[in-house]
């Protein structure tokens, strides 16, 4: 089915769905069983796999992870691997592009940096029960220095606990889906549950979600475990939450990006 806006040429593949309001640019591949629901702009060169589903979620960043965990659930996977993209922080009103390119690589080089680190980690799985998550190291937060905007009384009322422990900023982690059945179990959240992300007023509804995801992996003495950015370097097990902010760390590591990039450029001028 075809009812959306097409810039030829694309390649629609048997039972693809492209709905009203959707668009597909040029060189779009709509793979068997593929549906683009309305709302959805997709570019040009774009490809996906089968049966995938594309729609525009009511919470853009994380949200839409808790619509699809429960049939996760139903896997009983060892680990899976959230990962999302993350344009930026805002400070005043204004996007710093420049802070989320350090985020994104270092919770890339953290999580998949090489063959060797993501082996560590699913062993690491895989042999001991206990462990609920493995994130980037630099973007384990404090719960008790950076709570909850309504003190915890969600968090208190979806999960019953009263653990504190840290969370992920941003929300990019390996973790045993086990740990998460508690946010979704008897219908208790989804997408829908949270209001539109205001990024540029600090985005309550992300940053209630990514210390969600983090308490309930503290639950009944669940272990978290810390990847450093540098993938030859052994997973940190003993992972103790930062007290600082996540600005203040990428403010750092941009620093010292900065910094060893003009002596690579002084070496070569010297020669």
């Amino acid at each position: 089915m075809c009812a959306g806006d097409i810039e030829h040429p694309v390649r629609l593949q048997p039972r693809a769905e492209l709905h009203p309001g959707a668009s597909l640019g040029r060189f779009g591949f709509l793979n068997v069983g593929t549906v683009v629901y309305g709302e959805v702009s997709i570019g040009r060169y774009f490809s996906c796999g089968r049966g995938a589903e594309i729609g525009v979620a009511p919470h853009p960043l994380i949200g839409p992870f808790l619509d699809v965990l429960p049939e996760i659930l139903e896997h009983n996977y060892d680990a899976i691997l959230h990962l999302r993209t993350e344009a930026g922080l805002f400070e005043d009103g204004r996007l710093r592009r420049e802070l989320g390119e350090v985020w994104r690589t270092e919770a890339l080089s953290a999580l998949i940096g090489s063959r060797e680190r993501v082996a560590s980690i699913l062993g690491s799985f895989r042999s001991n029960p206990a462990l609920s998550q493995v994130g980037p190291a630099p973007h384990y937060l404090s719960l008790t220095h950076h709570p909850h905007q309504n003190s915890g009384h969600l968090a208190a009322s979806i999960l019953s606990d009263g653990s504190s422990g840290g969370y992920f900023a941003g929300a990019m982690f390996w973790v045993r889906p086990e740990t998460l059945r508690p946010l979704v179990e008897r219908d208790k959240v989804d997408s829908r549950s949270f209001p539109q992300s205001d990024r540029a007023a600090g985005g309550s509804g992300e940053q209630l979600l990514e210390r969600l995801f983090g308490q309930a992996a503290s639950l009944n003495g669940g272990a978290t475990f810390g990847a450093p950015v540098e993938p030859s370097e052994p997973l940190i097990m003993d992972l103790a939450p930062s007290e600082g902010t996540l600005q203040t760390h990428l403010e750092a590591a941009l620093r010292d990006r900065r910094s060893a990039h003009a002596a690579r450029s002084q070496r070569a001028l010297a020669w």
